[in-house]
């Protein structure tokens, strides 16, 4: 199985988190708050102190955070996801981000040798912890082929019909 981090332990990434823990993989979380980060390990997952330690083992990382802005933060920088992720590593975004943004850092990831995955966390229903409601919505299709790890025990991912526009984040359902 996959060595995840899951940057982003709030209402949506913390129950991601806990569901790729029992589902086999080894995950890492980081969040600015320690209680969400003590609640992962609690359920098995392992704890970070900074974004540089719950990315540098990594297979995957995935962000999970509010807003633009904070994606940026997450991901740039000395102390980001791109400076300290293995060559290779996969990064999937799963927050609601301004396309604009998405194609920027999706050409920062890939500048540094980071594999992006723009994709948008949809719910189908209100609990994100239930099998049935999460659902990643972009990918191209090498990537989405490549890794077809899902948050829950029971997910059935799927792959994209095409890859999307050099940059331009593709908006194809995966699920």
């Amino acid at each position: 199985m996959s060595n995840v981090a899951v940057i982003g332990l709030g209402i949506m990434g913390l129950p991601m988190a806990i569901n790729l823990v029992k589902a086999g993989h080894s995950v890492t979380g980081f969040n600015r708050s320690q209680d969400k980060i003590d609640k992962l390990v609690s359920e098995g997952g392992k704890g970070a102190t900074s974004i540089a330690d719950a990315v540098k083992d990594a297979d995957v990382v995935i962000t999970m955070v509010p807003d633009s802005p904070d994606v940026e933060g997450v991901v740039s920088g000395p102390d980001g996801v791109f400076a300290n992720a293995k060559k290779g590593t996969l990064w999937i975004d799963a927050s609601s981000i301004r396309p604009d943004v998405a194609a920027r850092l999706s050409a920062d990831a890939v500048a540094a040798g980071i594999r992006p995955l723009d994709a948008r966390f949809q719910v189908a229903n209100r609990v994100p912890s239930t099998p049935s409601s999460p659902s990643w919505s972009a990918a191209t299709q090498t990537t989405s082929k490549q890794h077809r790890m899902s948050s829950t025990p029971s997910a059935r991912p799927s792959s994209t019909s095409a890859p999307p526009a050099p940059a331009r984040p593709s908006r194809q359902p995966i699920s």
